[in-house]
Order: structure tokens, then C-alpha cells, then sequence
């Protein structure tokens, strides 16, 4: 073989060589499904917010990923959050009853509609801490199923 022949060849082998260390990374840290079966919704009326956090310092303020899912006559409500790296996650779901997009809050900042966290975690004063809602996405899929609750009489 000729030394200009060899050059191609050399930089052929080099880059099977890169994609097969990028193989075996990708294959070391696999992604996991998350999916969230969410109770306790009128059916056919309003919408589900949740977020996805993942950590600490991000609950319950910077989302990973948000969804919205129309509430429809079957229940529970499937939220896909899709494919997520390993590790501690948390979420949170509000009942947008009237479809405002938002959580309608009454005296004191007190949730009117439905609210929910991972691990059916429930807050004292404002929202689940991180502790009680985190759960480890690991070595499988996750399927979760939470359920909605009235955090106060007035809604």
C-alpha cells in the first residue's frame, strides 16, 4: 500500500474509533422514560400543568421540561415527559380547572385549584419540599401515579 493510500485508511480507523468510544459513553449513561398518570380531575374539563425539576436548587423554580395536557373524558391524565437522563427528579402538577393557564390562588396565596407533587408529596405552607417529592429515574422507566388535591375549602 502506498504511504497517500494509508492516510485515508488511518483517518477511516480513527473515526470508527471515536464513534465506538461515543457508543459505549451513550451506552453507559441511557436514557429512562418517565411517564405520570395524574388523578382526581373533573373529566372533560380543563388542563394539566406539570413540571419536571431536576434538583434541589431548581425545584419548584427552573423547570427541565413543562406540559400541558388537556383533560379529557378518560382517567387518569397520561403525561409523557419522554426520555431523561439518570438521576433525582421531582414534579409538579397543577388542575387548571378554567383553562387559564394558570394556578388561581385565593387569600394568602392559597392554591383554588388542584395541585399535586411526585411521591403524592404534600407541602406544609407552600409547595412539597424537594426531599419529600424527589425520586431517582435508574435502571428502569418510571411510571408514576399521583393524584390532585384541594389544599384549601374556598375553591
Amino acid at each position: 500500500m502506498k504511504d497517500g493510500a494509508m492516510v485515508p485508511l488511518l483517518t477511516r480507523l480513527g473515526l470508527f474509533g471515536i464513534l465506538a468510544v461515543a457508543a459505549q459513553i451513550a451506552a453507559a449513561d441511557p436514557d429512562y422514560k418517565l411517564e405520570v398518570l395524574v388523578s382526581g380531575a373533573s373529566p372533560g374539563k380543563g388542563q394539566i400543568l406539570a413540571s419536571l425539576f431536576g434538583s434541589s436548587a431548581t425545584h419548584m423554580k427552573t423547570p427541565v421540561q413543562q406540559i400541558v395536557e388537556p383533560v379529557r373524558d378518560a382517567q387518569p391524565v397520561v403525561l409523557d415527559f419522554g426520555l431523561h437522563r439518570a438521576g433525582e427528579y421531582s414534579v409538579a402538577v397543577i388542575y387548571d380547572e378554567n383553562g387559564n393557564g394558570e394556578l388561581d390562588t385565593g387569600l394568602f396565596g392559597i392554591p383554588k385549584e388542584k395541585v399535586a407533587f411526585s411521591n403524592n408529596a404534600q407541602g406544609r405552607f407552600g409547595p412539597a419540599k424537594w426531599e419529600a417529592a424527589r425520586f431517582a429515574l435508574k435502571d428502569s422507566d418510571v411510571r408514576m401515579e399521583i393524584t390532585l388535591l384541594r389544599v384549601s375549602g374556598d375553591g
